[in-house]
């Protein structure tokens, strides 16, 4: 079988549908896959059968021990008995369906099922894979090197006999033989790639054309052999045989007829013409010369024989071309090719362009053969004479028209090949010479029309026929035209339509240069007030049509005309139009006038989008006889060619759609509608919602056009000449009703709404959702799901109606399959016009419904039981859930599918979000089946950006929602204590592991890499890159604050994280620089744990240097909490107090790291000395004018400085500035300023009592006199801040004055000492108040125990002291006894105050 090696390597190298040109690397996987699989292509298709005894095969085989039960056995035994095949493969079959189904469980009975689906499909991918290959070889679709690659591939198979194993296999499929097929007991129906049951014979035939296609382009690649020739032509005939009416049968024989047309008249490019014997040439010649009673049979002969014939003008050997033309012509075959071939439902409704595209070629080669060459032409010429001289009408068709008529039908599709074809166009010049009668001039006129189908092609018809005058003479009688039509003769009609429609062409694709459009226009409309035939009326409105896009002035005439017409009670007055209608054309069952009266109506309205009054009284008319008359009224009329009935249907509905969707209503309109029930005398919007709204004609007819379903839609579609038009009609009727579900909300108040009448038949509902399954027509699957989008949302308890119908399996299966068949067109899918991002769109919107919701029945998921009770499970092995997992297993395509790809990993992290979902989905991605996480983190996780802009930007957005699914398994999963802890762990292994390696980075530290090679792209979306750094921010900080203790080389990482962090800080913006703080004090916190990490000396200088980028107040406060975080882990690691290690009997190990820290310490301080003066100058500006966080967060950093400042260099900076003493200052300044930000000014004052603690504390008594020489005590006793913020900040200012009661002892001079206590008195005095609080009242422990040590060191030196009764009664306190217990309170509240800090930086994210 093919591999899936294959199968992607050809996805990306030439299906990726023109994005980019593949990499070398990707040729070379092409390469490679193409050789391992050149086994599989020779013996295509060919398996061992079961042996006489399966059950001893069975026996001698090694059984995996999955497949050991009884039942398994079972299953590989019935399953060898219904595909007649060995139990080897049945083996490996019913294994692989087991692993599909092993995270869900499932019957035995369904899982064989399921292994037979995987049969039929293995055998269709590599029908597929060859067909793509040599389709891609034929029609130069990628660059030489690979075509010429591919080339040599399928010669060297092909020449190694893999056509006669096509021939081999089309023998035994059409006659539906066991061998490789069916066994006795095999089952009608089988299970699609969807998951529904289709019949076996419909998968049969598809294999069937396949093959066909795959024969028939490999004679352009390796040269047909006379006995390749031999053995297609017997395959033809044994097709014939079988052909009946099926479509594929007829498919299937076309293309074993053009692998001998191929083979005879070019042969393949790569080689000569095929060489055949003289005993050949007889042999064939006698046996394509035999006729036969089967028309089937002889038709396709007569195809033959004009293919020998075109074979021997070729080559020259000319013996037998008399005899062969001669029963071409008597047989006319033009005639057989023109309604048997090319007129059939077969040729013209085939979906794939390419080979109907190689079939009009080599019809245009057989047709240039036979009109080159002497002899040939002579037949032809005796034809034409043959048609000319004949009387009356023919009961048989004349070859020579019929060779007309050919050329134009082949011709009209196919413009590009009349391009420089001098031969065709010598024989249309020859046809139009010398006199024709009636019949060869209306044959002859017709194919001009054909031909004229493009600019170049119209250029030579028009001037044939003004070289002939035939243009001059035809116009010049128009006007006796119109005189004399009640007299004209049924050939002068003919040819007067023949004209018209020639004319038509010509303005369409012409220069109209030399035509005077006006003058044309007059006589057309002059002439539908005659009594012309309808298709006459029917070619003059054509030709009117093709004037409206000339010009606007020519447009509005023809609206001028019409309303002119309309208001003169001639040929288009509505009266006129519905007598015409139902006397005329209802009589003869033929509605040409009408069909092409419409279609002018709908071109003027789309060529409009602002109808002035007149027009819109005009178009109101018109729009009652199209809703009374036609569209009411046409599946009770009898039609004489039922295409023309559904010509009329997509006239009508095009009418309707044009209306809705250029034209609005308004609640005016529906007011003016309920008090005038007349019709409207303006474009009547209103009138048709309230029709449709109410059940009447246009509803009722539509859903009549609507309920047959989709299965009917794909017969007729397929089997019917008006299959495409009943397709456009099914087209149309879906996108009314989404337009009128759209529009009719505005209408709820007067009428029902359009989802309660189709909710009186939930059939009717189910019918229009079902259309998600028809493959031929993305449109009509997009209305689809659009309908189901809006009916959701609508109407209640829409999911269990649809549970209770019969057809729920089949809709989810229906939305499974479209997803995955449009992840497979080359086509690139970037919006909502594609279904697949449609339905992923519908599946993210209805997440966070209440349950059961559409999302978790299209997902399938267990909605069986009360869904308030349990959590959601997904059950079905085949739905939008399984292929999205699928889809982002294999990430194919990644040019054309990347904002698939996207969309699932977006909808995946929503579903891992829901509460209803999460536990479910989680363990389905943990399984072995996927191993999602670590998968993908390997694959585009960590994969470089592509080069190209959008999809840069795409693959950045998807790894963002892959981020943000680690983030939520690790979080989640950790709150709710239901995540598997390995998983959580193998999770953090993957993303952080390494760490430790040399040359080798974690993966958190490459994708911070992705980010910052986005960030080198000047052009890339900035916001993209945010999004994706935000992702890996939220996996860091919830890594390290919750799971990171579970690694071994955890501070590694740490130290890592936050040199990358800030290595990468220069080149962002502003938004990012915050989250690489925040990323980064995370990790330095957490590293605090982590006392023995010794970092170079490099990591201060990078945190130092992110100073440089300050453009916002929150990324100035996050610098400072860095920089701060980096003091105190360093203040930690240097603490002496704290035991270096457990005690250890080697002491001089534990001596060695003490003089390492202190090493540490020492290049700290020298670097913090170095970078001094530009961050002290930033420090002070702050914390002098900043705001009051950054004011706040620039006082705790010079509190973090002062620290280490054993040398006093920053003490003596602070008073040089002039800073310390505008900081004792502002102390007295407080009151009155604190009517906003109560608290943060509250925190600033603590910043400035907690900086001169400091001071007083680290400098001793040096820093209490300089304190005291700035005349501190007299500021803090003028503070009125204690009024406002009370003891919150009167607390700390209490031990500042208890840290200077230390020069009281100090100085020996007693006026000194006396000036001193006197101050700290007067300090007491000022806050009498809260003293006596303190002192009388209960309350904490500190200010109170603070204010007694006070109050008794300094009341004996006053007198006058307030407070002595409350100082007797206190028991006498130590300084000493607090000193060490202030400073830890210092510490402890800068420590909490950090703490906040980041627990407000990372909610607020």
């Amino acid at each position: 079988m093919s591999s899936n090696r294959l199968r992607k390597a050809i996805s990306a190298t030439l299906l990726c549908g023109g994005a980019s040109s593949p990499t070398p690397s990707e040729r070379r996987e092409l390469n490679e896959a193409l050789n391992e699989s050149m086994p599989s292509f020779q013996s295509l298709l060919a398996f061992t059968p079961p042996s006489d005894s399966a059950r001893a095969e069975l026996d001698e085989i090694e059984i995996p021990d999955a497949l050991n039960s009884d039942e398994d056995i079972e299953m590989v035994l019935d399953m060898s008995d219904e595909l007649h095949l060995n139990v080897t493969d049945c083996v490996r079959l019913i294994q692989s369906a087991h692993q599909e189904w092993a995270s869900i469980g499932g019957a035995p009975q369904d899982i064989l099922k399921h292994a037979i689906r995987l049969w039929f499909k293995e055998r269709r991918e590599i029908l597929e894979d060859l067909y793509t290959l040599l389709r891609t070889a034929v029609l130069d679709q990628v660059e030489p090197e690979i075509q010429s690659d591919l080339v040599k591939f399928l010669e060297n198979i092909f020449s190694n006999g893999l056509r006669q194993r096509v021939l081999s296999l089309l023998k035994e499929l059409n006659r539906e033989e066991p061998a490789d097929l069916v066994g006795p007991h095999s089952e009608l129906c089988v299970l699609d790639s969807s998951g529904v049951l289709v019949r076996r014979e419909d998968v049969l035939s598809l294999e069937k054309l396949i093959l066909g296609h795959c024969l028939c382009l490999s004679t352009l690649v390796v040269g047909s052999t006379q006995d390749d020739i031999k053995e297609i032509f017997l395959s033809l005939k044994d097709c014939l045989s079988y052909l009946g009416h099926q479509t594929t049968r007829h498919q299937v024989a076309v293309s074993l007829l053009f692998s001998i047309v191929i083979a005879f008249v070019s042969g393949s490019p790569n080689a000569s013409m095929v060489t055949l014997e003289d005993s050949f040439k007889n042999e064939f010649h006698e046996i394509v010369m035999a006729t036969g009673c089967d028309p089937n049979v002889e038709g396709f002969l007569g195809c033959i024989r004009l293919a020998w014939a075109a074979h021997m003008i070729v080559t020259q050997d000319l013996d037998h071309l008399d005899s062969c033309l001669e029963l071409v012509f008597q047989k006319n075959v033009f005639q057989f090719i023109s309604d048997e071939i090319l007129g059939t439902a077969a040729y013209q409704n085939h979906d794939d362009e390419d080979m109907s595209y190689i079939y009009n070629i080599y019809f245009g080669k057989l047709i240039t053969c036979l009109v080159s060459h002497p002899l040939s032409l002579q037949r032809v010429r005796q034809s034409k004479d043959m048609a000319i001289t004949s009387q009356g009408p023919e009961t048989v068709p004349l070859p020579f028209l019929s060779l007309l008529g050919l050329v134009g039908k082949i011709y009209e599709k196919n413009q590009e090949l009349l391009s420089g074809n001098y031969v065709l166009w010598t024989f249309v010049n020859m046809v139009g010479e010398g006199s024709l009668n009636f019949q060869t001039r209306v044959a002859f006129l017709n194919m001009l029309s054909s031909l004229a189908s493009s600019q170049e092609s119209t250029s030579k018809v028009f001037e044939l026929l003004r070289w002939s005058d035939e243009f001059e003479t035809f116009f010049a009688h128009l006007s006796s035209y119109h005189a004399r039509f009640l007299q004209l003769a049924e050939e002068e009609a003919k040819e007067l339509a023949s004209y018209l429609n020639i004319l038509q062409k010509v303005v369409e694709h012409g220069n109209l240069l030399e035509l005077d459009s006006f003058a044309y226009v007059e006589p057309l409309f002059k002439l539908l007030l005659s009594g012309a035939p309808p298709y006459v009326k029917g070619a003059l409105l054509g030709a009117i049509k093709a004037f409206v896009h000339v010009s606007p002035v020519l447009k509005d005439e023809i609206w001028e005309k019409l309303e002119e017409y309309g208001k003169s009670g001639y040929m288009l007055r509505v009266y006129d139009m519905q007598f015409e209608l139902n006397e005329v054309e209802a009589m003869i069952q033929n509605y040409p006038s009408t069909i092409s009266f419409l279609d002018l109506l709908n071109t003027l309205l789309l060529e409009e989008r602002d109808l002035d009054c007149l027009k819109q009284s005009c178009v109101a008319i018109f729009f009652w006889f199209i809703y009374n008359d036609v569209f009411r009224l046409f599946p009770q009329r009898e039609y004489t060619d039922p295409f023309q009935k559904w010509q009329l249907v997509v006239a009508c509905l095009q009418h309707f759609h044009t209306i809705l969707r250029l034209y609005d209503i308004s609640e005016e309109g529906i007011n003016s509608y309920l008090v005038n029930s007349q019709h409207s005398t303006v474009i009547p919007i209103v009138e048709f919602l309230e029709d449709f709204t109410s059940g009447n004609t246009v509803f009722q007819n539509i859903m009549c056009i609507l309920l047959p379903g989709v299965n009917e839609l794909i017969s007729e579609r397929t089997n019917q000449l008006y299959g495409k038009l009943l397709e456009k009609a099914v087209q149309l009727s879906m996108e009314i009703i989404v337009l009128v579900l759209e529009k009719d909300l505005l209408a709820v108040y007067q009428w029902r709404l359009l989802e309660v009448m189709l909710s009186l038949d939930f059939n009717q509902i189910l019918a229009l959702l079902e259309y998600v399954g028809y493959y031929f027509e993305p449109q009509i699957q997009l209305c689809s799901i659009k309908i189901m989008s809006i009916l959701s949302s609508r109407v209640d308890g829409f999911v269990e109606l649809l549970l209770r119908s019969n057809a729920a399996s089949s809709l989810i299966g229906k939305y499974a399959a479209c997803l995955e068949l449009r992840s497979e067109v080359c086509k690139s899918l970037e919006d909502a016009s594609e279904p697949a991002i449609l339905i992923m769109q519908l599946l993210e919107d209805n997440i966070s419904q209440p349950a059961p919701n559409i999302t978790h029945f299209l997902l399938h998921f267990d909605l069986e039981s009360p869904t308030g009770q349990i959590v959601l499970q997904p059950k079905f092995p085949h739905s939008c859930l399984k292929v999205i997992l699928e889809i982002l297993e294999k990430l194919s395509k990644p040019k054309v599918n990347m904002s698939l790809h996207e969309s699932g990993f977006k909808l995946l992290y929503k579903l891992c979000s829901d509460a209803k979902t999460h536990d479910s989905m989680m363990k389905l991605l943990r399984g072995k089946e996927y191993l999602f996480f670590a998968k993908h983190l390997d694959t585009i996780g960590v994969c470089p950006l592509p080069e190209e802009h959008s999809l840069c930007i795409t693959s950045l957005h998807q790894r963002t929602w892959l981020l943000k699914l680690f983030a939520v398994e690790l979080y989640v999963g950790d709150v709710n204590g239901s995540t598997d802890p390995e998983a959580c762990d193998s999770i953090l292994e993957h993303l952080f592991g390494h760490a430790n390696v040399e040359n080798t980075k974690s993966k958190v530290l490459e994708l911070l890499e992705i980010v910052q090679s986005g960030l080198r792209d000047t052009s890339m979306d900035v916001n993209a890159n945010l999004d994706m750094f935000k992702a890996w921010s939220d996996i860091i900080e919830i890594s390290a604050l919750r799971r990171i203790s579970s690694l071994g080389q955890r501070t590694e990482v740490l130290y890592q994280i936050i040199v990358a962090a800030l290595t990468t800080y220069p080149a962002c913006n502003d938004k990012m620089r915050e989250g690489l703080c925040r990323v980064a004090l995370t990790c330095m916190i957490k590293l605090r744990d982590e006392r023995f990490l010794f970092p170079d000396d490099d990591l201060l200088k990078h945190i130092l240097k992110i100073f440089e980028h300050r453009s916002s107040e929150s990324l100035i406060v996050r610098q400072y909490g860095l920089l701060l975080s980096f003091f105190q882990y360093c203040q930690n690691a240097l603490d002496p107090d704290i035991e270096i290690d457990p005690p250890d009997p080697d002491r001089l190990m534990n001596q060695e790291r003490a003089d390492a820290l202190a090493e540490f310490a020492l290049a700290n301080f020298s670097i913090l000395r170095k970078e001094a003066q530009p961050i002290l100058d930033l420090v002070i500006s702050d914390a002098s004018q900043g705001s009051e966080k950054k004011k706040t967060m620039s006082l705790y950093v010079l509190d973090a400085l002062l620290i280490v400042d054993d040398e006093k260099y920053f003490l003596q900076k602070l008073q040089t500035t002039g800073f310390l003493r505008n900081i004792i200052e502002s102390l007295s300044d407080q009151e009155g300023g604190y009517s906003r930000e109560l608290m943060q000014q509250a925190r600033t004052l603590e910043a400035k009592l907690a900086l001169l603690l400091r001071i007083s504390h680290t400098y001793g008594t040096i820093g209490a006199q300089v304190l005291y020489s700035m005349d501190i005590l007299q500021h803090c006793a003028s503070c009125r801040a204690m009024s406002i913020f009370g003891m919150t900040t009167f607390t700390p200012m209490l031990r500042l004055v208890f840290s200077l009661l230390v020069l009281i002892d100090r100085y020996d001079i007693l006026e000194v000492k006396n000036n001193i206590a006197r101050e700290v008195a007067n300090f007491v005095k000022c806050h009498n108040s809260i003293f006596d609080d303190l002192l009388w009242e209960e309350g904490d422990e500190e200010p109170r125990e603070l204010a007694r040590s006070i109050v008794s060191k300094v009341w004996r030196f006053d007198s006058a002291f307030p407070c002595q009764e409350a100082v007797a009664a206190s028991p006498s306190s130590s300084p000493q006894k607090y000193s060490l217990f202030f400073i830890c309170c210092i510490v402890v509240m800068i420590f909490y105050f950090l703490l906040d800090l980041l627990h407000c930086i990372f909610y607020s994210v």
